[in-house]
């Protein structure tokens, strides 16, 4: 059964708690959220992107855990944070507020990428990239992506550097 009420008024809101139910999903018009804890030891700010462990296939954990993005866990892209997440540490459970929302689906103004010198074109593929909180050109226009969770940048970017675009979020 799909869960309709909610403790949290929206997908910014952070808690030392775990309000919804670590993997609960949220749709809010044509996008949608999953309500998870970060089990990284570094902060995720919005905009970042988050991966899931590999380590966890198979298991409840994950769809209910997001860590910095790490080699082995690229192609387990799972969205974009919506709310400041602090760093986790063992017994910062009702202290650091580790819980909140990532969107999983649909349109996003505030993706973090990084054209690394070569520019972003609208319509391309994006993925995640180990041990940084940005993503960048994962595919070209028209080319699948190289792994099945991804987001598709909604603008060019010719800027260089870190910044935040706009993008579909392809993680559900």
């Amino acid at each position: 059964m799909e869960k309709v009420l909610f403790r949290t008024t929206g997908p910014e809101v952070v808690s030392a708690f775990d309000l919804e139910g670590v993997g609960t999903l949220r749709w809010i018009g044509n996008k949608c959220f999953r309500w998870v804890q970060n089990r990284s030891a570094a902060i995720q700010y919005v905009g970042d992107p988050v991966c899931h462990a590999v380590a966890n296939i198979g298991t409840n954990a994950f769809y209910e855990t997001v860590l910095v993005p790490a080699t082995a866990d690229l192609g387990c892209f799972a969205g974009i944070v919506m709310g400041e997440l602090a760093a986790y540490a063992a017994g910062t459970v009702g202290t650091a507020k580790t819980f909140g929302w990532i969107q999983v689906y649909g349109h996003n103004t505030h993706i973090h990428t990084n054209d690394a010198g070569t520019d972003l074109a609208a319509l391309e593929n994006m993925i995640c990239v180990d041990g940084k909180h940005y993503m960048q050109r994962g595919a070209a226009v028209a080319t699948a992506s190289v792994y099945p969770t991804y987001a598709t940048a909604g603008a060019g970017n010719d800027t260089g550097g870190v910044l935040a675009i706009a993008g579909i979020i392809h993680a559900l």
